[in-house]
């Protein structure tokens, strides 16, 4: 019985973890699968999707951290690197040791993290978010771009090496969903303990934990910090230690129930600062050069402020777009909203039959569109230069951006001796294909500007 609950741990998160790469990385999964992503603590945040955010509150009050666990696939990651630095070290049986709780770092970070979305720098809790940083990194692979290996390879190589020596050492000294976390599940109902008439003082349960949150020494768990891996539990040959309800006399009192009610509210104030951060930096790039314009949200955000205070920069929308132009910003909205993402129409244009990215996204920031309703739906207006059309430069004449307009907002007109393009901004949804298609160099005649 008592390795059951870890082998169902260890399934349940690598189902889970394998189903979210394949959603990130191909096609084999319908749609519908995006509800993955959904349920991760941030995404369900910034959705305000109240009824994740209630099962995670009642979950870890009553179960400790089990999203930690099994739910988070940066958790997984780590759980896999801190495996292979086990396998590797020489002596296995003292892998990890007791330390003392690093509160005033992990708190400190949490409060950062908080400070940043008043700030309306939304690339920090964008970059500290684990769901997020899971999605970058396989993102960098599938939907390759500089400043997204630049990232995602950083990412990969911190928590990893941290994970290889430590375990989960990220988990609770950096993470803000695990600070958080961590409030709500310091007197859980189901705990980790240790029966002293049993223990025999080997310490095999201290050697096994990746969270190094048991002192053997003095038969105590914190399970602040416990991420509910389990690991102790089969390592324990005396079975002095068990997963099992909280005695009597250790059961939550009411400030205990206060802490975790706080804990929730730390959660949500987090996810809501940062959601509501304020997008006011300037995105308007000057100068008269049709490469200086104003980033182009993807289809489905409501509005361009509602965007930048909703994206997480999980970038599930980049790995998804089989044209390839949704890509990370670096400071196409200025460098408070670094890393999420914009259309790039220097590689393409927005497929006029594809809604992929609206369907995908766990946060809010883009919401679901039909195809029809995405056909009509504006992402930014089409802006002519006349001194850079080949009408002018090369003194012959082309069209073909009327041509290959898919919803018939370019017109061709006079002008002079000539035809040139007139744009019909009523009717533009900012697709891009003109820009994509305009033969002028070394600047675009036609450019998409955002709304």
């Amino acid at each position: 019985m008592k390795k059951r609950l870890r082998t169902l741990r260890i399934t349940l998160s690598a189902a889970l973890g394998i189903m979210l790469t394949l959603l990130i990385a191909t096609t084999v999964l319908p749609h519908g699968f995006s509800a993955i992503a959904k349920i991760q603590l941030m995404p369900a945040l910034l959705s305000l999707n109240i009824g994740i955010l209630a099962f995670w509150l009642v979950a870890t009050s009553l179960l400790g951290r089990v999203y930690c666990s099994t739910v988070c696939p940066l958790g997984l990651f780590q759980d896999i690197c801190a495996r292979i630095g086990k396998q590797l070290k020489k002596k296995p049986k003292r892998r990890y040791r007791y330390s003392v709780a690093h509160n005033s770092l992990r708190y400190a970070v949490l409060a950062a993290t908080i400070i940043a979305g008043i700030a309306g720098a939304a690339a920090v809790p964008s970059l500290l978010d684990p769901y997020s940083a899971f999605v970058r990194m396989v993102g960098a692979i599938v939907a390759p771009s500089a400043i997204g290996i630049a990232v995602g390879g950083i990412t990969f190589v911190t928590i990893g090496a941290l994970a290889f020596s430590g375990g989960r050492t990220f988990c609770n000294t950096v993470c803000p969903v695990g600070a958080t976390l961590s409030l709500a599940s310091r007197k859980p109902m189901m705990r980790i303990q240790i029966d002293t008439s049993l223990c025999i003082g080997c310490r095999r349960c201290e050697a096994e934990c990746k969270a190094s949150c048991i002192d053997a020494k003095n038969h105590t768990v914190d399970m602040s910090r416990c991420v509910m891996c389990l690991d102790c539990i089969p390592a324990c040959h005396d079975n002095a230690i068990t997963y099992s309800p909280a005695q009597k006399k250790s059961l939550s009192t009411g400030h205990d129930g206060r802490r975790r009610f706080l804990g929730f509210v730390g959660l949500a104030v987090a996810g809501t600062l940062a959601a509501k951060a304020d997008s006011a930096a300037k995105t308007i790039t000057e100068g008269k050069s049709p490469a200086k314009k104003k980033a182009v949200v993807p289809p489905g955000a409501s509005s361009r402020d509602s965007f930048l205070s909703h994206c997480t920069a999980c970038h599930l929308c980049v790995s998804k777009c089989p044209q390839g132009i949704i890509r990370p910003s670096a400071t196409e909205y200025g460098i408070l909203h670094m890393l999420q993402p914009h259309l790039d129409y220097s590689l393409g244009y927005c497929l006029h039959e594809c809604n992929l990215c609206t369907q995908v996204c766990p946060d809010g920031a883009l919401k679901p569109l039909s195809l029809g309703e995405k056909q009509s739906h504006a992402v930014g207006k089409a802006k002519f230069v006349l001194k850079n059309c080949v009408t002018q430069t090369d003194g012959f004449e082309c069209g073909l951006c009327s041509r290959k307009c898919p919803v018939g907002a370019i017109d061709m007109v006079e002008h002079g001796d000539t035809l040139i393009p007139q744009v019909n901004e009523a009717i533009c949804v900012g697709c891009g294909k003109c820009e994509y298609a305009c033969p002028a160099t070394p600047e675009k005649a036609i450019y998409v500007e955002g709304i």
